[in-house]
C-alpha cells in the first residue's frame, strides 16, 4: 500500500513584527532641560495647524521648539473630538461618549501635564482624579493599559498605517514615538510596551508628522487640530 504523500501547507496568517528604534521617530522627553505645551489656536484665534506653523508660533515668544507631532483627533472643523487643555484653560471637555472611529475604541485616554510640569497618561473616565492640570489631550485608543496591551487589537491584524503616540513608564520616563513605516496598531502598543510603558496612548495614523531636528527628521506641513510642543526651558 503506497503511504500518502506528505502536503506542506504553509501559514499565510499574518504575524505582528517587533519594531525597533530603527523603525521609530523617537523623543525621550527630559523634565529637567524641556517643558511640555499643548496648542491648537494663536493669540488671534486662529489655527495653528501645521508643525511649522507651530515652530513659528513657539519662535515669536522667543522659545525653541525641540520636538513636536500632532496631538490628537478632531473634526472637521479642527475642533478637539475630545477633552483639550492649555495653560490651565479647558477649551472642550472629556468625551466619554461612544461612538465609531478609532478615539472612540475603548478605553480611550488623555495624555496630561499637570502644574508642576509633570507628564501623565490615564484613562479618560479616570481624568476627574487629576488635580492641577496645564495641558491635556484627550486621544484613543489606548495602547498600553497598566503594562498590558489593549486587548482590542489583534496579533494578525493586516491593518497598517503610519502612526504616532505617547508612552509613559512606572518612574515617569516619556517617549514619544511615530513610526517610519506603517504598522499595526498592536505592533505599536507592543513596542510601548517593550520600554515598559506603564501606559500608552494613541495619537493618530496615516496624517501623522513629527518635527524632530535632533533625529534628522523635519516635517513642517500637515494639518491639524491639536499638537503637543517640547520646548527647551
Amino acid at each position: 500500500m503506497l503511504g500518502q504523500a506528505e502536503i506542506s501547507v504553509q501559514d499565510t496568517t499574518p504575524k505582528a513584527r517587533e519594531l525597533t528604534r530603527r523603525d521609530l521617530i523617537l523623543h525621550t522627553y527630559n523634565p529637567q532641560t524641556e517643558r511640555i505645551a499643548m496648542y491648537w489656536k494663536d493669540a488671534s484665534n486662529m489655527l495653528i495647524r501645521t508643525l511649522g506653523g507651530l515652530k513659528r508660533h513657539v519662535e515669536k515668544s522667543q522659545q525653541e521648539l525641540i520636538f513636536a507631532m500632532n496631538g490628537g483627533m478632531y473634526h472637521p472643523d479642527y475642533a478637539p473630538v475630545g477633552l483639550f487643555i492649555a495653560d490651565h484653560t479647558m477649551h472642550k471637555p472629556v468625551n466619554l461618549n461612544r461612538g465609531v472611529g478609532n478615539f472612540f475604541i475603548q478605553p480611550n485616554g488623555v495624555f496630561y501635564v499637570n502644574a508642576q510640569e509633570q507628564p501623565g497618561i490615564c484613562l479618560a473616565r479616570d481624568i476627574h482624579k487629576v488635580k492641577n492640570i496645564k495641558h491635556a489631550t484627550q486621544s484613543g485608543p489606548m495602547l498600553v493599559i497598566n503594562r498590558k496591551i489593549n486587548p482590542y487589537f489583534s496579533d494578525t491584524s493586516n491593518y497598517l498605517n503610519i502612526r504616532n503616540g505617547v508612552g509613559i513608564t512606572k518612574h515617569g520616563k516619556l517617549i514619544f514615538a511615530m513610526s517610519r513605516k506603517p504598522v499595526t496598531l498592536y505592533e505599536f502598543a507592543h513596542y510601548f510596551k517593550q520600554q515598559r510603558c506603564v501606559n500608552a496612548l494613541y495619537l493618530d495614523g496615516s496624517i501623522s508628522k513629527t518635527y524632530a531636528p535632533r533625529s534628522r527628521w523635519v516635517q513642517t506641513d500637515g494639518n491639524f487640530g491639536i499638537m503637543i510642543g517640547v520646548l527647551k526651558k
